[in-house]
This record gives C-alpha cells, sequence and structure tokens, in this order.
C-alpha cells in the first residue's frame, strides 16, 4: 500500500458539531485530507473492481466489498474511514513478505473488531493459518491504538456550549460531560487473583469495567483504563481522575447512582438521579429525574454506538493484555460513524 506525493504530515482529523432545531449533528471529520482523493498504488482495494462469479466465487477480502453497505456490516466503518486508516498505517506493518495485502489485513482486523470472530473463522476467510490471523490483528491493533492515542478528545467548555442540544439548554446548560460505568463480559480468567477482581457480582459474571464520559452532543471525550468487575463504579470514578479535566461552574450528570464521587474543582456541580426509598421516588424528585431522563437518551445512544463492535461481547483470555487498546479503538470507531441526529429524531429526541 502505498500513496503518491503525499506528505504523511498533513493527516488532519478533526471533530464537528452542528446544532439544528432538531437536534444536534456530530461527526469525525477528515477536512481537505489529500490521502482521500490520492490514487492507491495497492489494486488490491478498489471498490470498483468485481469478480467475475463465472470464474471466481467466495469471499476475497476488499475486492469482494463493492458497496458502502458491506463496508459498514463487515467492518464496521465507511470507505472513507476504511482509507483513512490504511493511510495511518506505516508501510512496513508486518511482514511484506506476507501473501496479503495490507488492506486485506486491515479488513481481516476491523472484521475482529466488528463481528467478534475467531481467529479460525478469519483464517478460513483469508485463507492464512489462524496464528497469522491472530499475528496480524495484534500488530494492527498496536499500530492504530498508537496513531489515534489523542484521537479521544475533552472539548473546550466552549464548544461544549456553542453546540448544545436544545433538551440541554432547558434543563442543564451548563452540562460539560455525562459520566456512566460500563461493563463487558469476559471468558474466565486463568489466574485466581484475577477471578476475584473481575468477577461482578451485578453482572453475575467475569468482566471488565471502564467509565466513559459523553459530551452533551454524543462525542465519547473520555474513556478511562479498564478495571476488574468487582470495582465499583464510586472508586473507578475517583481513580480514572477525570475530575482534574473539570472547570469552574462545569455540570457533569451522572446516568445512575455513583455515591461518593469526589472532586476538587470549585463549584463543580455533580447531578445523579434520585434514589428511590423503599420502593417510592419522594414526589418533589420525579420531575428532576424524568428531566435526566430526557437527556439520557444521548448517552445510551452512544453505548450502543460502542458496543456494536461484538469484540466485546465476551473478551477472550488471550485479548486481556490488549483491553485497554481494544476499548480505546472501539471508542474511536465508535466517534468516526456518521452523526446521530437522525437516529435521535427517529427515537424522538429533541
Amino acid at each position: 500500500m502505498q500513496v503518491n506525493n503525499v506528505d504523511r504530515s498533513q493527516l488532519t482529523f478533526n471533530f464537528s458539531a452542528e446544532y439544528h432545531e432538531d437536534g444536534v449533528a456530530v461527526e469525525a471529520d477528515i477536512p481537505n485530507n489529500p490521502l482521500m482523493h490520492s490514487p492507491i498504488v495497492d489494486t488490491s482495494f478498489n471498490v470498483s473492481d468485481k469478480y467475475d462469479g463465472a470464474f471466481c466465487s467466495g469471499f476475497h477480502g476488499v475486492k469482494s466489498l463493492t458497496e458502502e453497505s458491506q463496508f459498514s456490516e463487515l467492518a464496521g466503518v465507511t470507505i472513507e474511514v476504511f482509507k483513512y486508516l490504511l493511510a495511518l498505517l506505516p508501510l512496513d506493518v508486518d511482514d511484506v513478505k506476507q501473501k496479503m495485502s495490507q488492506s486485506d489485513r486491515l479488513l481481516l482486523f476491523l472484521m475482529k473488531m466488528k463481528l467478534g470472530l475467531s481467529y479460525s473463522a478469519l483464517g478460513v476467510l483469508f485463507g492464512i493459518h489462524q496464528t497469522t490471523a491472530s499475528r496480524t490483528f495484534i500488530s494492527f491493533l498496536k499500530n492504530l491504538f498508537e496513531k489515534t492515542q489523542n484521537y479521544i478528545i475533552w472539548p473546550s467548555k466552549s464548544t461544549i456550549k456553542n453546540n448544545l442540544p436544545q433538551s440541554f439548554r432547558l434543563n442543564y446548560p451548563n452540562t460539560r460531560v455525562i459520566i456512566d460505568c460500563t461493563e463487558i463480559s469476559t471468558e474466565q480468567p486463568d489466574i485466581i487473583e484475577q477471578r476475584s477482581h473481575m468477577y461482578s457480582f451485578y453482572k453475575g459474571c467475569y468482566t471488565f469495567k471502564f467509565l466513559i464520559g459523553i459530551t452533551p452532543g454524543g462525542l465519547i471525550s473520555f474513556k478511562s483504563k479498564c478495571y476488574g468487575g468487582g470495582s465499583s463504579d464510586t472508586f473507578i470514578t475517583n481513580d480514572c481522575n477525570i475530575a482534574s479535566l473539570l472547570e469552574f461552574g462545569d455540570v457533569v450528570l451522572a446516568v445512575r447512582g455513583f455515591p461518593g464521587i469526589e472532586t476538587t474543582t470549585p463549584n463543580t456541580i455533580i447531578i445523579i438521579p434520585p434514589f428511590v426509598h423503599d420502593g417510592h421516588l419522594p414526589e418533589e424528585k420525579i420531575e428532576e429525574t424524568e428531566s435526566i431522563a430526557n437527556v439520557r437518551i444521548h448517552v445510551e445512544q452512544s453505548i450502543q454506538r460502542l458496543k456494536m463492535y461484538k469484540i466485546l461481547d465476551k473478551v477472550t483470555v488471550d485479548l486481556f493484555p490488549h483491553i485497554d487498546q481494544i476499548v480505546h479503538f472501539c471508542c474511536v470507531l465508535a466517534n468516526l460513524q456518521p452523526p446521530i441526529h437522525k437516529a435521535q429524531h427517529k427515537l424522538g429526541v429533541p
């Protein structure tokens, strides 16, 4: 894979948001990137190249994908984003003597992320040994993690305010971030000490847990490291140091209870849904609960985007050492998806 006459220092990556009356459009933008318009020497990646079914059938990597929907279903990205990720990779990633093209190896990596396929299944599809599939995935994960470490951004207060959805303007105009802890199931750890640390009584299985921060517009703006499922939400929130990013007057919304959250930032307000007492919610708290529920769907939409990457469905033991990199890149991929305002409109979000 080579790109002609392109200065790789020109690679840019921007997040943008645009306010509309019926919602907010949040998207990752790659503006005026020469790589989007440059010819790709690797002829194995050309969506216009089609195999003649009369002479060749079956799966042939990138050459088999001729439509945008196919990239979305198999790799979880658009064609444009696929090209962008391809351009991020160093030219010498993996062994250049491998029979697979760089674009096919990227497709293998993304299919593992999107579909959660085993290395054996990927080996069959791409005509390689399962150990080669494993080595390719880990190599691409390492390289893309290094290239995208700064892609989970913490927008400025002014950026948040200028792109605040109407539902937040009415009730929580100073919202900086909405936080939630999410868990992902894992196989049973081999090490006894890990089992104790990773068992989640809430889920009734072994899990990793991490805190995610989301802007009012739906952008993932913070991600903690992964903790064992036995860690409490409050411990994770205090330990991950998200409070150090807050500024005077910021409002933090929590979509569920986080008792004991600490912050040293003056006049920072943390709004937590009221607790139910004896099965009943105090009448004066009902309206507050409803207003929080109205903005909660923004968070749920972003978490749904994150969990569409099936590698997170049940993390296998061999991936434990790489879990932070996997979650990070899932967040990057979620932010690279198209704007969410259409989906919000369908769900009736103002």
